[in-house]
């Protein structure tokens, strides 16, 4: 499962005070699926879709193309967006997603996109580019035929969600269970048509 901070599991236990949670959605799915799959949380802390192709997120050496033709994984799940949106143009964005969903079809694994959180913070200028990548995220699914774990409108849907993140970008514990029961269900489509 690769992805930014929110797929590593920062989280706020006190004021100002971050940690990386051993209740991360990765984690959870693990605990969710149980012995029938090993999951490896392989998110980054700061990092960017374009930094996973490049090699160049601070823990993967190895280009995107180099990992997928390493990985024994047989399902690759990416949660990216919320640092893309301030970094880079919605169509370069697009494009690595492509980029990553074809790079994991080509050396035979099942992409999933997961969705990520909202945020909340109103003053941030990336709020209209996250609800635009989670829009093409979507039409890309549908359009491609790649599983997607929708996250975003259904936590928004969710009473007071925004409590549920403790600085508005990133979960408390309680959102990271959440999304990692959207994301287990996802998965176990993939898990049980594998043992057919």
């Amino acid at each position: 499962m690769y992805g930014d901070s929110t797929m590593a599991g920062l989280t706020m236990i006190t004021p100002g005070k971050y940690v990386m949670t051993p209740a991360s959605e990765p984690a959870r799915v693990q605990q969710d699926l149980g012995s029938r799959v090993r999951i490896w949380n392989q998110g980054v802390s700061g990092s960017t879709l374009q930094q996973l192709i490049d090699g160049t997120d601070g823990q993967h050496t190895m280009n995107l193309q180099q990992l997928m033709a390493r990985s024994s994984s047989r399902i690759v799940v990416e949660n990216f967006a919320i640092n893309d949106a301030s970094s880079q143009s919605l169509l370069q964005f697009m494009s690595n997603v492509d980029y990553f969903v074809t790079q994991a079809r080509a050396n035979g694994k099942v992409p999933v996109i997961d969705e990520p959180n909202p945020v909340c913070d109103g003053t941030s200028k990336n709020i209209p580019a996250l609800n635009a990548e989670v829009a093409a995220l979507e039409q890309y699914a549908a359009t491609y035929r790649v599983a997607i774990v929708q996250q975003y409108a259904y936590i928004k849907s969710l009473p007071d969600w925004q409590s549920m993140l403790v600085d508005c970008i990133h979960p408390g514990e309680a959102l990271y269970a959440i999304k990692a029961q959207r994301t287990a269900a996802v998965l176990t489509t993939f898990i049980q048509s594998d043992r057919n």
